[in-house]
């Protein structure tokens, strides 16, 4: 996954500088399936074939507490 444009933490760089250009993000051994992105938290996602959720940002809405400011994607664990 590659990712671009102003950035708070949604781009999942690991910083948050902004990109002009294409920047690598995240690779997996599962195709990326799906890609969300939320542009008033600042939040992204990304869910691969294998049924596994990344998301990565500034988390400004704080559904999740511990996406605030996660700069890289992170392995999200839903339990059923």
């Amino acid at each position: 996954v590659y990712a671009w444009g102003a950035n708070y933490g949604q781009l999942g760089t690991g910083n948050k500088s902004n990109h002009s250009y294409p920047t690598f993000v995240i690779v997996e051994k599962d195709r990326i399936i799906e890609i969300a992105v939320c542009h008033s938290s600042h939040t992204s996602a990304a869910k691969t074939q294998g049924g596994r959720v990344y998301m990565w940002g500034q988390g400004q809405l704080m559904i999740f507490p511990h996406l605030f400011n996660c700069l890289s994607p992170f392995l999200f664990q839903i339990s059923a």
